[in-house]
């Protein structure tokens, strides 16, 4: 018998920051979608004359950036606000009690007003400054 493939909805996923107190994690409210992070790592070519195809070796990693979707809140975009420009600690808890967890602050903050009948939204982007960690929660206690 095949095993049978495991999915899960995002409906328990959050992203939370770090407050001052290390360890103490608190939910960013209003989140609909979470995009990121975007990791990537350059190539640096190294073809020579005797090379018969180019040929590249890895180069400097970046971490990128976390796009988030909102449904707009008065609370949810002054906590967003305060954030901006402020290097914090991030993480996304997914709905297996797995994290990833990353270093950034706030770089881009919008607003959406779109049609007269539509919600109002808002989306923010977050800048990574460091290194992208999994972590599983059940294990580290956290």
């Amino acid at each position: 018998m095949a095993k049978k493939s495991k999915g899960y909805l995002t409906i328990k996923a959050a992203l939370e920051v770090e407050g001052e107190t290390a360890g103490q994690w608190t939910k960013i409210a209003q989140v609909r979608s979470i995009s990121g992070p975007s990791e990537s790592s350059d190539q640096v070519e190294i073809t020579t004359l005797d090379s018969d195809t180019r040929e590249y070796i890895p180069g400097l990693g970046a971490s990128g950036q976390v796009t988030l979707g909102l449904v707009y809140d008065k609370a949810a975009r002054l906590q967003l606000r305060a954030l901006k420009g402020v290097e914090k600690n991030y993480r996304i808890v997914y709905p297996d009690n797995a994290s990833t967890t990353y270093p950034g602050f706030v770089s881009a903050l919008s607003t959406e007003m779109s049609a007269p009948e539509a919600a109002i939204t808002m989306s923010a982007t977050i800048s990574l400054t460091g290194e992208v960690k999994d972590v599983d929660l059940d294990a580290s206690g956290g």
